[in-house]
């Protein structure tokens, strides 16, 4: 199926869009707005691996239960739970 008046090989013809061409490698520096992006996301790994860890920890040897875990960040018991306690800590 082709559009009106469009060759049916019109993607052979025509160049790569930006978005495609645009995009730079995963080792960009942290300076450049997708480097940044990159670094924070790596940081925000981080941070969600020290809070399960955490939150685990306060669950499990301070005895503190999903609800209050839940309230200090913001979301539901059942939601902590799922999110931290579930599977357990991280092993690595």
């Amino acid at each position: 199926m082709t559009i009106e008046n469009e060759p049916e090989d019109w993607w052979i013809e025509k160049p790569d869009p930006p978005a495609l061409t645009a995009v730079p490698s995963l080792a960009t520096p942290a300076d450049t707005p997708f480097g940044l992006l990159i670094a924070l996301r790596d940081q925000q790994v981080e941070v969600d691996r020290a809070l399960k860890i955490e939150a685990a920890r306060l669950h499990n040897q301070e005895g503190l239960s999903w609800a209050k875990i839940g309230d200090a960040l913001g979301v539901s018991r059942q939601a902590a739970w799922e999110r931290f306690g579930k599977n357990g800590p991280p092993t690595s």
